[in-house]
This record gives structure tokens, sequence and C-alpha cells, in this order.
């Protein structure tokens, strides 16, 4: 998918493989296409994309009954607040294997995080996924072990702090 962001056109929905064709999110259409010029892009359509999130939102309440939406200009984000629901799904492994395994039946590609904080847990979803791993999970007492490594705009600060901390040398969240 593509939409004009910061004044370009570029890719801000790509399907599973992407990554491993040289595609990632944020990148400019004209150079994806350069690595790709048999790339299939349509415009995103943010009602519908809207819809359909206020949908799943909804259908999410099977999980918890604490569900909102969270949206930058760079995603959507579904946030879920499982405490005291996880023994239902014989733990929250379950519970995310669940959720995810419904998701990918319906054909939507999710990345999920867990931690004992909405930062971290948003952290863990965004940037410690990778490979066919759809998920990221910091036991309790492991998160800070696990956001160290990450790199500093997991903090969510927003681009221009991000880029003004590792120009000072800040490369990870473990440097802070």
């Amino acid at each position: 998918m593509t939409d004009t962001v910061k004044n370009a056109v570029r890719l801000t929905g790509l399907e599973p493989g992407a990554a491993a064709l040289g595609l990632s999110p944020g990148q400019t259409l004209t150079d994806a296409r350069a690595l790709r010029p048999d790339l299939d892009a349509q415009p995103a359509d943010r009602q519908a994309d809207a819809a359909l999130l206020r949908s799943v939102a909804a259908w999410c309440d099977r999980y918890s009954p604490l569900v909102a939406l969270e949206e930058d200009e760079e995603c959507v984000r579904l946030m879920l607040d499982i405490i005291g629901c996880a023994h239902l799904w014989k733990g929250e492994d379950g519970l995310l294997d669940d959720l995810l395994t419904r998701l990918r039946g319906q054909g939507l590609h999710a990345r999920a995080g867990l931690a004992d904080t909405q930062g971290a847990a948003r952290a863990l979803a965004l940037h410690a996924i990778g490979g066919s791993h759809p998920r990221a999970v910091a036991a309790a007492g492991e998160t800070r072990a696990v956001l160290d490594p990450l790199p500093v705009s997991a903090l969510g600060v927003g681009a221009e702090v991000a880029t003004a901390l590792t120009r000072v040398g800040l490369k990870t969240v473990g440097c802070i």
C-alpha cells in the first residue's frame, strides 16, 4: 500500500516477505520501484482501513474488555490490556497464539508485543520482531533486558528526536 507521507508517496503496508525483496515501510515508491519494477502498489484507503480496524477492535473484546486503537502518522495499533484475562487462554502465549492465528485466518497480518507496560509492548511489536516470528514477549522482570538492544526510535520519541539521539551516540534504548 502507498500513502502520501511528508510530501512523498511512500510504502505504508507490505505483504510478508517484502523485506527480503529490499522493501520497507516508509520507503518512497520511486525507490521501491527502482528495486522492483514489477511492484504492484495500491493506494491506501484510510476510511476502509479505519472501518476494518474498528471492526477488529470490537471483535478483540473476546480477549479483553479493555481494547483501544492508537494512531499516529505511521500506523494504527490495536492495544489490549490482558491483565486478568490470559488465564482464560491457558496463559499469555495461548492468548497470543489464538489471536494471531485467527487474524491470519482472516487474511490479516499482525505483529504482537507483550510486556508489563504499554510503551514496552508497543516497542516490542514495532521493533523487536523479525523473520517469521510475528510476536515478541518480555517476561515479567525481563523488560529492560529485552528493550536494551532496540533502536532509540523504539522509545516512541518521534523521528527528529530519535535522529538527534543517534547523532550524539545514543543508538539503542540501553544507551539511555
